[in-house]
């Protein structure tokens, strides 16, 4: 076996020129469209050539999301495979081979391989990979987790660097899936995901959405950044004047298709749910919600309470629907896996009697990036069930009340909605008071006794809001 080591930058030239590929290296990794053919033993996992490309003093921590993007920065470029070459650029110095790239996307010391990647991760259940995981198989081949394909949560996507095809991202057969052992990177750091509930221009700051007493849709952007005193709501952005919802009974906001904007979700007094994709960037005047992209027919007239936020922390928002006979649904986004793309096809998880719950909202309250329960007793009181999806048996989201401000009263809130008021991760409550103010409550569980999230009100918007007929 030669000792030369050659390199692979990203010059224009090095694109086109592809590095030359060791005769022992990985045969065809396999065809898609058929049982999995799996590569021979990788002589990657045995010699592992790290001297020869960058060695640096530490691994770095790095969140999922920038192992995602340094992964990409290989699949833009198209980096032919090689266990005796080095591809360098803004991100390091590693080895062109599977073990190489996760090397780089993880930000290791040096370039590590198939044998000795359990020294820097530990293994996991299948059941909690997360993106910027990887899945290996001891001598042979390792590759990048980014996401399931199917709704069963057997056949992943990942990012990989293989064979005679270089970096490529695909979908593994679950076959092939169930021959890997996942694992870890003991440094890697959780993204928080911004909280998608009302954000309605993306800025970071919940929105409010509202259709008046004469059924018109109209919108108050955040505007904490650029009003007198970092007053949120104070100026109506947008309206829709000859829109009519009156036959809506229920509005609410989150992030249906993953694109960073809220969308709407309406339910009428038809029966039917309808989505409005956000247009903000393509309509005329930059009004977010002008044709419904989406409709299921049903009974959906019959929701008590609907709400809309990302329940599994996949990035697309879900739905939480409380029926006539008290019953909480949780309806997942599917539309990376259902027919036709459409989000919703049937409800996840039938949960409980919520029947007597006054009012019913969705945010991350405690910024993990799961979507929480925020409701009103019929008593009054104000209690949360954070979302349990990572602990729960079966991934359920809401198995229990998490926490409850005994005494409190919101019995005279008029409308009730959530989102993050003011971008520091953790969601806020917004309510329509007795006396037709709006009124904000921040959330404090950092520093409130006993980590209750809301304990006293932050900001009132002085006014009449009492007319309104929704609120999101």
């Amino acid at each position: 076996m030669s000792n030369h080591i050659s390199r692979n930058t990203e010059s224009p030239t090095s694109r086109r020129k592809p590095a030359r590929i060791a005769a022992f290296g990985l045969a065809a990794f396999f065809a898609l469209a058929s049982a999995p053919a799996l590569p021979a033993a990788s002589a990657t996992a045995v010699v592992g050539l790290a001297s020869g490309c960058g060695q640096y003093g530490a691994d770095q921590p790095m969140t999922r999301n920038q192992v995602l993007i340094r992964a990409q920065s290989w699949l833009d470029v198209g980096i032919p495979y090689s266990q005796t070459a080095c591809h360098e650029n803004r991100y390091g110095d590693y080895r062109t081979d599977c073990s190489g790239y996760v090397s780089m996307a993880w930000g290791l010391s040096r370039s590590y391989t198939t044998r000795d990647i359990h020294l820097v991760s530990n293994e996991i259940p299948r059941s909690d990979l997360r993106p910027g995981d990887i899945l290996n198989r001891y001598d042979d081949h390792m590759a990048i987790f980014v996401r399931w394909s199917d709704a069963a949560r057997t056949k992943p996507l990942v990012r990989e660097q293989a064979g005679s095809v270089g970096t490529v991202e695909r979908t593994w057969p679950a076959a092939t899936a169930g021959l890997y052992t996942p694992r870890r990177y003991h440094n890697i750091r959780e993204d928080v995901a911004p909280d998608r509930v009302n954000q309605v221009n993306d800025d970071g700051y919940a929105d409010l959405v509202g259709v008046d007493a004469g059924g018109k849709l109209f919108g108050y952007n955040n505007g904490s950044l650029i009003n007198p005193g970092g007053q949120p709501y104070s100026a109506e952005t947008w309206r829709l004047q000859e829109s009519d919802w009156t036959q809506s009974k229920h509005i609410a906001t989150g992030d249906i298709n993953g694109d960073g904007y809220s969308d709407l979700v309406t339910a009428n007094n038809d029966g039917s749910l309808v989505i409005y994709n956000n247009g903000s960037l393509v309509h005329p005047h930059g009004e977010p919600y002008l044709g419904a992209t989406w409709s299921y027919k049903g009974s959906w007239q019959e929701a008590r309470h609907l709400a809309v936020g990302d329940v599994t922390g996949d990035g697309f928002a879900d739905i939480v629907f409380v029926g006539k006979n008290g019953t909480l649904s949780v309806y997942v986004n599917g539309q990376n896996v259902n027919p036709g793309g459409t989000p919703f096809a049937g409800a996840t998880w039938t949960l409980g009697d919520w029947g007597g719950v006054k009012n019913l909202a969705l945010t991350d309250v405690n910024r993990d990036g799961y979507a929480d329960i925020v409701a009103v007793d019929g008593n009054g009181e104000l209690f949360g069930y954070n979302n349990g999806t990572l602990v729960n048996d079966g991934r359920v989201p809401f198995a229990s009340e998490t926490w409850r401000i005994g005494g409190s009263d919101w019995s005279q809130v008029r409308h009730f909605t959530a989102g993050d008021v003011n971008r520091d991760g953790y969601g806020d409550l917004i309510a329509v008071e007795a006396d037709g103010s709006l009124a904000g409550y921040q959330n404090g569980s950092l520093v409130n006794p006993g980590g209750q999230p809301f304990k006293d009100r932050g900001w009132r918007v002085e006014g009449d809001w009492a007319g309104l007929r929704l609120l999101a």
